[in-house]
């Protein structure tokens, strides 16, 4: 009989099934040989995706930014977060032209009454209401459905920019997370570390 790493083979000739993490690994090795066929392939194009991606994600950066200044002012009348997103606007976001704010990268111009800036399918954008300021500075408010954040210029994979209660900590300053960091901290299954630029990508997309 079949031996599968000194067990009876019940899962046939593939194995045993893969971890999430297995499969995480082998989808991420996969975009990378993809991403670097297509840079081969298509230098211009590559490189024309390459700069729309950033700009995306520059963009995003400023709206993270301007969006903890709006939740700060809120906060520092109120001693509290807002119950949703929409409840910033008007006195927090001083124009019509401010709710541009919340607009979904993927979906321009969707986002035309402030009510629109509580539809993540609108937004690219999911608030987590009932937060404290007393919470964890750790905690999450704020992070993208869908990652933009372009980390370095020496590697392609997208992050989800992530709003924390508090950005100044060493733990949170860097205000990106991949999505396995993202949905582990979200399920209360992880940490930040204390110092999270430790994870600074460095090799191949993941």
């Amino acid at each position: 009989e079949k031996l599968w790493l000194g067990h009876f083979d019940v899962w046939g000739e593939d194995g045993p099934p893969k971890s999430a993490l297995d499969e995480e690994i082998g989808k991420a090795a996969e975009r990378a040989e993809a991403l670097e066929r297509r840079r081969r392939e298509d230098p211009e194009g590559y490189a024309r995706e390459k700069a729309q991606r950033q700009a995306v994600s520059d963009e995003m950066d400023e709206k993270f930014r301007r969006l903890m200044l709006a939740f700060n002012l809120y906060a520092a009348d109120f001693n509290r977060f807002p119950p949703q997103l929409s409840d910033l606007h008007p006195h927090y976001l001083k124009s019509d032209l401010d709710l541009k704010l919340f607009e979904s990268p993927f979906r321009r111009g969707a986002v035309k009454a402030p009510q629109d800036a509580d539809n993540p399918e609108l937004t690219n954008l999911l608030y987590i209401p009932g937060r404290s300021l007393y919470d964890l500075g750790t905690a999450i408010l704020v992070y993208e459905k869908e990652p933009t954040k372009l980390a370095s210029s020496r590697d392609n994979r997208l992050y989800h920019h992530v709003l924390f209660l508090d950005p100044t900590l060493p733990a949170t300053r860097r205000g990106w997370l991949t999505k396995r960091q993202l949905e582990r901290l979200l399920a209360g299954q992880a940490e930040l570390p204390a110092d999270a630029t430790a994870e600074a990508p460095s090799g191949p997309a993941p």
